[in-house]
Order: C-alpha cells, then sequence, then structure tokens
C-alpha cells in the first residue's frame, strides 16, 4: 500500500466506534493510521480487529483510487 496522505473516517463509523472501550477505540485508530501510512496489518483482537477490518476495507479502496488517478 502506497502511503495516503488522507483518511476518509465516515460519520457511518460512529454506531460502531462507540461499541468499543476507549482503550479499543484508541487502538483502533493508531492501527488506521499505522496502517495507512505502512500497509501493515496491526495487530489486534476482539472487537477492535473487527472494527479496523472494515475500515481496512474502505482504506484499499482508497489507495487504490489514489493508484489510479
Amino acid at each position: 500500500m502506497a502511503k495516503l496522505s488522507y483518511i476518509k473516517l465516515l460519520v457511518d463509523y460512529k454506531k460502531q466506534f462507540d461499541l468499543l472501550s476507549n482503550e479499543e477505540l484508541g487502538e483502533v485508530i493508531r492501527a488506521i493510521f499505522s496502517y495507512a501510512q505502512t500497509g501493515e496489518t496491526p495487530n489486534l483482537t476482539g472487537a477492535a480487529m473487527m472494527c479496523f477490518s472494515f475500515i481496512q476495507m474502505q482504506l484499499d479502496k482508497d489507495e487504490q483510487e489514489c493508484q489510479e488517478k
């Protein structure tokens, strides 16, 4: 994955974010930024990994669109 210069966090994510503890949410946010810069999948577990996984799909789509431009 190429380094993205921005990350889209959709308002629709709030529903899933609200299901996480503050600690889990912090882990997910850090993982999102790390993944966008390095392409490395984080070592998360449980709800945090599930939440990250659907955002990862959006990041991959955004990166693909950026490559096509």
